[in-house]
């Protein structure tokens, strides 16, 4: 996962990527309809896509008799976003605009669909999704993808 302001109109692009058994089976790359006011609300808000996503795939799956025990991992490079996911704490004045989103991705985690860790910047395979990255990070992510690198 990862967000990147466009400096024309100040909308934030955000992308993920869920992948199943090695594969990417479902991916995401999309300006946000709405002004974020933070990078935290920003990033939160495409942690509340990708955990959605990642139920539905979940309830797909189990539907068709797979079963997953285990919490899907979701990998968040904004450490602020990792902490009011796995906090307890009550929702304060800045937070209170992302509430519902809040609560359904905590709850998510409660019922051990999801569990959202951090991941650094170098690491984050979603910012072939947001930025343009130097060639070297582009080749390593586009190969986490599955994706041939072509050279220009």
């Amino acid at each position: 996962r990862q967000r990147q302001m466009c400096i024309r109109d100040s909308h934030s692009t955000g992308s993920y990527y869920i992948f199943l058994n090695g594969g990417v089976v479902s991916s995401r790359s999309k300006t946000l309809e709405k002004v974020s006011t933070s990078t935290t609300a920003a990033e939160y808000e495409q942690l509340y896509h990708c955990t959605e996503e990642v139920t539905y795939i979940r309830q797909l799956l189990g539907e068709i008799g797979v079963h997953l025990h285990a919490p899907t991992i979701i990998y968040e490079d904004n450490l602020a976003a990792v902490s009011l996911a796995n906090s307890a704490s009550k929702i304060h004045a800045r937070t209170r605009s992302m509430a519902l989103q809040l609560h359904k991705i905590r709850e998510r985690i409660a019922d051990g669909i999801v569990d959202v860790l951090p991941v650094g910047t170098n690491d984050n395979i979603a910012d072939v999704g947001t930025k343009a990255l130097p060639r070297p990070a582009f080749k390593v992510h586009s190969k986490c993808l599955s994706m041939p690198f072509i050279a220009p």
